[in-house]
Formats: structure tokens, C-alpha cells, sequence
């Protein structure tokens, strides 16, 4: 219960999918979480300011709202919700957070403004009119102030002021529209139609203000989004009035997607057999495209050296992405450049014996039932993510095993990039921290209600991002959550032409759970991936029709079915040694029938998923698995 004279209150920063999800980079991605986080700290810092106490989350020891509150060197992760429960003086007026939020919101767009905008404005048609619009009415915050009821029946405040819908755009948003942001318009205030060489003019002089590594001759953005696209381009004293503090870490050079996708295939070029091999092609890159094209990747984050090869952008590791260059990325006759670069790519995929992956994995996290758990042990659940949320920037911030990079880590949520090979364990591994957690907090007991949810998305790095996000949330919320009933990982493979397979099942036990036997087997068929191709590709179209939606076979029949049919097809590959088969049936059939949870049980699925061998089959040419294979 409250003290005499105090109150409880619930605030609320949106909206997340609408300023987080919208991204064309990794950078975008990382900007608006971290964004989001940090209007969320400011709206503490007011409360903590006033004599208020925040209640949920923990912020004791926080970073990121050490750094809003003292100044200094602030961290690059996000780390604070957007929504936070507290008590105040029954005297507080909850404006004040709001006001803390637009007045820091405002501050950072006109460092943004002043530093990048403000020059070109004059070639544009009411591009500050347009800015002043976008940025001024962006943000719907929402909160609910009351007496404690004494029963947590306050958790539901929130959710039903969120019904009252008080927040309006102001203003119309004409076309053309942003690239990043559908919705809003872009701020040179030209249509192409009647306008086009005045909106070109200037986004051409907007573009060589701030380089062409930082906004693409394609890219005409909004007020919001050039504010995440540009606001990590301010230094010194600029980034400290902005944010009240500096980043610790380079924020500017964040990898692409591509990138990503290809750190294994990096990580064994650090190898000085391959050393020439590196030079060479990072000096045929450095002779032959602009600075601007060439890259300037951040790679002190997955431990490579900080040289030219690796600095290199990560579609210049990937053929097509040379392709895919305009000509105005190279030197000289566009032509010729472009065939003698992809002919020293050649040579270097040539002496290194392999290509790099075309796929990365998206991770999404996310605890289940906090709500309910809050109402009945408030105390628990504050101490249990402080705890896992702290374990999560170290796993990532210290060797950083999985090679990955952490987006946000705040609460019971995780975002984080990965390359295929590491993700599954990743996500096996936070888990893990997770039940720590909560053990901890515990005075050493488990919590077995204290459960989570995870979605890991392998997309192609063409894949446009904002629909990698969107599917992720998808498979996070609606596959793991509500299909497999929570304590659920849900796994799914993007290409460019869309879905190709995808897999659910609860956690099951660690090391030896069925998502990790689902790794240890792509691990293994990547020693012979035709073999993964016949076999598990035999199965589903052979097989399929009877079992797809029962078939008409009953499911305790079936799974006996299934079981002879994947030991006849395993001995009649004409690869498969007979005194495996025993192993390999067990394990098919257990990625084949995964985990669900019905009514609080966990039990095996009664019907057998194809999908299963298919995502097998994709993660073993996905991913790269050569070290693991070798020692396993």
C-alpha cells in the first residue's frame, strides 16, 4: 500500500513498432530502441527529481538512467522500457514526465536540425514547417495516476486508458512519403511530379552534407527518420547537449545485414594463411570504389582487426552485392570496375575455399505473463529481471561467444543480431539466464510460472529489414505465445521469396532440448548437405500427403508410421550407415514432433512436422558450422 499522501503511476512512450520497426538499417534499428529507452529515462529522471520512487523496473544501478540523471559516458544499449510503473506525491502532476520527454525529444531534433538540415532548408518547399509538424506531434504518451488499490488490479490501468484514444496527428502528410516511414512525408516538401529537379537539388545537397555512407542517393526521409538516421553522426559537445551524455562506443559504423551474415566466413579469414588473399582484395575495393561505398564497418564489436578487409561494407563479401552497386559507387569506367572487382572477389573465394552466408538471424525475447507475475510478487519480478537484464549486456558486451549484437536489453525484453550458426545457442543461453534470474531473486528457489518466449527469424540480408522485424513479432507473439502456449522458442527461415519452412517448440531440456538437436544435426548434415537436400526433401514430398492435416491416419498410428517410413528412407539414401539408424530415427522424430504446452503440460506434438527436416536442410547451407563440425 501507499503512503499517506502518495499515489501510484503508470506511464507509457509510443508508439514502439512505429518508431522502432521502421528501419532500412541496422543502425535505424539499434537508433530507435535506444531513442525510445531514452525518452522512457527522462520521463523517470522527472519523477526521481520530484521525490518519486520508480517501483517497476529496477533502476538501481541502470546505465543508461545513471547517465540521463549525472552526464558522462553513457552505454549503447538501450536498457529502460518504455512503460513504468512508480509512486508519487498525490500532489504530482504526471505532465511534468510528459513535458521532460517532448522538451529532451525537441532538443535532440534541433541538434539535428542545426547540424545537418538547416543549410539545405532553402531548397525544399516548408521543409521546416513540415519538420516542426512531424517532430512536434510524434509521440503518444499516456498515464494513469491513482490511489494504490492494495490488490494489483493497478497493472490494468495502463491497458485501459490506452482504449481512450487522445493522441492525433497534426496536420496533413502529403506525398511523397518516406522511405522509412510510410506515413509521414518526406521534409524537402517537393512532388516528384512537377518538382522532381528541386527535390533532387535537395536531397543531393542533404546527401553530400552528411555523406553518402549515411543517407543513399534512394533515400528521402521524414523529420523522425532523419532524426534515428542522423542524430549518432553528432560529436563531442553536439552529442552531449542532444542526449546529456556521450556514448561510450562508435555508433556511427554499425554493420549491415550482410555483414553480419558473414562473420564466421570472417572470422576464419583472420587466419594468416589468408592474409595476402585479405589485402589484395581490400586494396582492389579501396582502388576501385568511392570512400563512400567502400564501408567503414565498426569491427572491434566481433573482435577482428581493425584493417581494411574487415572494415570493407558487408555486401562487397558477396558477389551480387557487387551487382548490385550504382555506377556512380566506382572510380573511373563504372564498367570496368565493377568486372575487375568481382573478378578479385573471385580470387579471394577462390583461395579461401568457401563463400559467406546470405543469411543473419534475428533474435526477439520476451517473458511470459510478467503481468501476472507482477500481481503476485512484485518484489520478485523487479529483482529477477534486474538481475537478467544485466546478464544479458554482459554476455554480450565481454567475449561476445555468439558474435552477435544486443539492440536492446530492458526488462523481460531482448533484441539481438546474430549469425545463423550462434543464434539457436544464443537464445538457449539467455533462457538460461533467465530461470538464473529469477532462481537468484528467489533466495535460491525456482520459479518454474517465471517463463520465456523467444522467435529467431533467418533472413536473407536483401530481405527489406522492417519485414524481418515484422515477422519476428509475428512468430514471437502469435507462434511461440499463443500456438505452442508459451516457454517456447519459434524458428523461421526468410528468403527473399518469403517463408520457406518454419518450427515451434518449448525449450525442453538445455543442451539436449530440440531446438539445440535441431543445430547439432544441421552441424552434422553440413558435412554432406546433398544428402540433407534428398533425404529430407524424399520425406515431405513423398510422405506429406498422408500426414499433412492427419491424412486421414490417426496420430497414434501415425507417429508408429512415421517412425518405419524415416528408417526406410534413412536406409535406402545410399549414404546413411545401417548401425545409425536407431540415432537417426530418435532424432527425427523428436524435432519432428516438438514440444507444446496445453493446460500448464508440456508433452510431445502428436502429428510430425515436415518443416522440421526442411529447417534442418536450410540452417546446414545457412549456416557455416565448419569449426563445430570438425570438433564434433
Amino acid at each position: 500500500m501507499s503512503a499517506p499522501g502518495e499515489h501510484l503511476l503508470h506511464f507509457t512512450l509510443g508508439p514502439v513498432q512505429g518508431f522502432v520497426a521502421e528501419a532500412r538499417r541496422l543502425r535505424d534499428f539499434w537508433a530507435g530502441s535506444f531513442l525510445l529507452s531514452w525518452l522512457s529515462g527522462q520521463a523517470m529522471r522527472a519523477v526521481i527529481e520530484a521525490g518519486g520512487t520508480i517501483v517497476f523496473p529496477q533502476v538501481e544501478g541502470d546505465l543508461l538512467l545513471g547517465a540521463i540523471r549525472n552526464g558522462g559516458t553513457g552505454p549503447r544499449a538501450g536498457t529502460l522500457p518504455n512503460r513504468f510503473r512508480a509512486r508519487v506525491a498525490e500532489t504530482f502532476d504526471p505532465q511534468t514526465c510528459a513535458d521532460a520527454v517532448n522538451a529532451a525529444w525537441l532538443r535532440l531534433a534541433e541538434e539535428v536540425w542545426n547540424g545537418f538540415v538547416e543549410d539545405v532548408a532553402s531548397l525544399g518547399q516548408g521543409t521546416r514547417e513540415i519538420w516542426d509538424r512531424q517532430i512536434g506531434h510524434f509521440w503518444e504518451i499516456a498515464w494513469v495516476k491513482g490511489a494504490d488499490p492494495g490488490d494489483g488490479t493497478d497493472a490494468a490501468w495502463l491497458d485501459r486508458r490506452k482504449n481512450w484514444r487522445s493522441h492525433w496527428p497534426a496536420g496533413e502528410e502529403r506525398s511523397d512519403l518516406c522511405m522509412m516511414m510510410g506515413h509521414l512525408q518526406e521534409i524537402s516538401g517537393c512532388q516528384r511530379f512537377g518538382g522532381a529537379a528541386q527535390q533532387q537539388a535537395f536531397w543531393q545537397a542533404l546527401q553530400e552534407k552528411v555523406k553518402v555512407l549515411n543517407l543513399r542517393e534512394d533515400e528521402r526521409l521524414s523529420a523522425v527518420a532523419l532524426v534515428k538516421r542522423l542524430f549518432p553522426l553528432l560529436k563531442g559537445e553536439e552529442m552531449q547537449r542532444a542526449l546529456g551524455f556521450r556514448i561510450a562506443k562508435n555508433v556511427c559504423n554499425w554493420p549491415s545485414t550482410a555483414y553480419l551474415a558473414a562473420v564466421p566466413w570472417l572470422d576464419r579469414l583472420t587466419n594468416t594463411e589468408f592474409e595476402d588473399a585479405r589485402k589484395k582484395y581490400a586494396q582492389a575495393a579501396s582502388d576501385r570504389l568511392k570512400p563512400g561505398y567502400k564501408g567503414e564497418t565498426n569491427t572491434t564489436v566481433f573482435g577482428f582487426p581493425d584493417k581494411d578487409f574487415f572494415k570493407l561494407d558487408g555486401q562487397l563479401y558477396n558477389e551480387d552485392g557487387i551487382v548490385a552497386l550504382p555506377e556512380e559507387a566506382f572510380r573511373g569506367d563504372a564498367k570496368k570496375a565493377r568486372a575487375d572487382l568481382q573478378a578479385a572477389l573471385k580470387n579471394l573465394l577462390q583461395k579461401q575455399a568457401g563463400a559467406p552466408s546470405k543469411f543473419y538471424a534475428l533474435l526477439l525475447m520476451d517473458g511470459d505473463r510478467i503481468g501476472a507475475l507482477l500481481r503476485n510478487d512484485p518484489e520478485l519480478v523487479k529483482k529477477g529481471l534486474a538481475v537478467f537484464a544485466a546478464k544479458v549486456v554482459d554476455e554480450f558486451a565481454q567475449d561476445n561467444v555468439h558474435r552477435g549484437l544486443l539492440i536492446y536489453a530492458g526488462g523481460d525484453d531482448v533484441m539481438a543480431m546474430l549469425p545463423v550458426d550462434t543464434a539457436i545457442s544464443a537464445a538457449h543461453e539467455l533462457r538460461a539466464h533467465y530461470d538464473a534470474a529469477f532462481h537468484e531473486a528467489n533466495a535460491g528457489a525456482d520459479v518454474p510460472e517465471a517463463t520465456m518466449s523467444a522467435a529467431i527469424v533467418f533472413a536473407h540480408y536483401k530481405t527489406p529489414l522492417r519485414h524481418v522485424i515484422e515477422r519476428a513479432h509475428h512468430y514471437l507473439d502469435e507462434v511461440a505465445k499463443e500456438e505452442n502456449g508459451r516457454d517456447s522458442l519459434a524458428l523461421a527461415a526468410m528468403k527473399p521469396g518469403g517463408i520457406s519452412c518454419e518450427w515451434v517448440s518449448c525449450w525442453g531440456d538445455g543442451e539436449n532440448g530440440p531446438a539445440q538437436l535441431l543445430a547439432k544435426m544441421a552441424r552434422q548434415m553440413r558435412r554432406d548437405p546433398e544428402f540433407a537436400g534428398s533425404f529430407f526433401h524424399a520425406l515431405r514430398d513423398r510422405y506429406g500427403p498422408l500426414f499433412d492435416d492427419g491424412g486421414g491416419v490417426e496420430p497414434a498410428v501415425g507417429s508408429k508410421m512415421m517412425k518405419a517410413l524415416i528408417r526406410y528412407e534413412y536406409l535406402h539414401s545410399g549414404k546413411a550407415k545401417a548401425e545409425n539408424v536407431d540415432d537417426a530415427v530418435r532424432d527425427l522424430m523428436t524435432i519432428g514432433q516438438p514440444l507444446e504446452r496445453k493446460s500448464g503440460n508440456i508433452s510431445q506434438r502428436e502429428d510430425f512436422s515436415f518443416d522440421a527436416g526442411l529447417m534442418v536442410r536450410f540452417l546446414s547451407r545457412a549456416g557455416l558450422w565448419e569449426q563445430e563440425a570438425q570438433d564434433g
